[in-house]
């Protein structure tokens, strides 16, 4: 089957990178860590994004003297990084040598470094936040540390992950959706039963006021994007959203990216506190998702606490999560004219309803019963409580 070819390349790449590994396993036996740790977490980046925000609130929960947080690859601004570094732990970015492709020997190197470093450390835990290099160096661990991976939807990650598979004692999914996407690709590939079922779900979190925010009147209805300007996010698709509803009462905001102002978009910077981003959240009526493709956003949690109406492409979790709800509309397709056609019909509904009140009280409502951060909190101290030493 189709699994036994990626372990095939795997072990290829293996016998060509053994001497460079080698030489970093020598090099970090004679630099180790200048302390143990416990639990060892991996993330890419630090920047804006809904997984980094993941990221840092599990490191939140796990963080303190005896957790190391690395981060390896370059992040276009600061966002998370304070919230990594308020957890107490220690905090090194590798980015330098583990991030650049022109540089990829040394990328090579530091897995030996870093194998040699833990397996001198002995952690209980290695954490893996959907993390390129972790997976990487994932084989060269000593079997015996536990290695576990979180993974935010059906991506890139999903196939890069196939040949490492079987270093990880769990495998956590943020959507359902996605996990039972998954699921069928290991069906497809022929992977192994006892992999397979490695599988679990933890849903995100994020804090809700404890009073529903009370909205103004619609008048214009203010609707915001939120997040980077990636590609799958489609901004673009926002952008020509904003001009077909030109003839609206409506306030299109974007949050996260710097570009003038138009006559139907008002561009705002990334926002790195959370409150900051809060009182966005607070004064807006709604929130769009444009994207192709996600797990299960962060910004909706969020908006949906500040009891925003979700407007969405049928993306991820979404659908899964929120087809059924007043407060909710998800389009029919990702397509992009199509997407743009439904949303303008279901905004021209809208702002023609003089009674949105209480679909934000229900928005609120959910969030209350659903996204609670501290469901998330006690999963994941669970989680870690199952590999404590001794």
């Amino acid at each position: 089957m189709w699994y036994s070819a990626f372990l095939i390349k795997r072990t290829l790449e293996h016998v060509a990178m053994s001497p460079l590994i080698a030489m970093g396993y020598l090099y970090g036996c004679c630099t180790p860590f200048a302390k143990a740790y416990q639990k060892v977490l991996f993330f890419p980046f630090y920047h804006t994004g809904g997984a980094e925000a993941v990221h840092a609130r599990v490191a939140k929960v796990w963080g303190g003297p005896d957790t190391l947080i690395i981060f390896t690859r370059k992040s276009t601004d600061n966002r998370y990084f304070t919230a990594f570094v308020q957890t107490n732990s220690t905090v090194l970015d590798y980015s330098k040598y583990t991030g650049t492709k022109w540089l990829y020997p040394v990328n090579i190197f530091f897995r030996g470094v870093l194998a040699a470093r833990l397996a001198k450390a002995k952690p209980v835990l290695v954490f893996n936040g959907q993390c390129n290099f972790a997976y990487k160096l994932s084989p060269w661990l000593p079997k015996a540390i536990p290695q576990v991976e979180l993974i935010h939807s059906f991506n890139s990650f999903s196939w890069i992950r196939l040949p490492y598979l079987a270093y990880y004692r769990k495998s956590i999914c943020i959507a359902q959706v996605a996990l039972q996407k998954h699921v069928q690709q290991y069906k497809n590939l022929g992977v192994p039963e006892e992999l397979a079922s490695k599988w679990t779900f933890i849903s995100n979190g994020v804090p809700v006021p404890q009073e529903p925010t009370v909205k103004s009147a619609p008048n214009p209805l203010t609707v915001l994007w939120v997040g980077r300007n990636s590609e799958e996010k489609r901004l673009g698709v926002f952008e020509q959203l904003a001009t077909q509803a030109l003839h609206l009462p409506i306030q299109f905001i974007c949050i996260g990216t710097e570009k003038p102002n138009t006559n139907n978009i008002q561009y705002i910077p990334t926002i790195t506190q959370e409150s900051a981003l809060a009182k966005w959240y607070a004064k807006a009526h709604m929130l769009c998702i444009t994207s192709s493709t996600e797990g299960f956003p962060m910004v909706v949690m969020e908006a949906a606490a500040h009891g925003c109406l979700i407007l969405s492409t049928p993306v991820g979790d979404i659908p899964h999560r929120l087809q059924n709800e007043p407060f909710a509309y998800i389009t029919q397709t990702i397509e992009p004219t199509s997407v743009i056609e439904e949303m303008v019909a279901q905004l021209q509904q809208w702002t023609t309803t003089s009674h949105l009140a209480p679909l934000h009280a229900q928005a609120y409502s959910f969030a209350s019963n659903h996204f609670s951060l501290a469901t998330f909190e006690r999963n994941y101290t669970q989680l870690a409580s199952e590999y404590k030493k001794n």
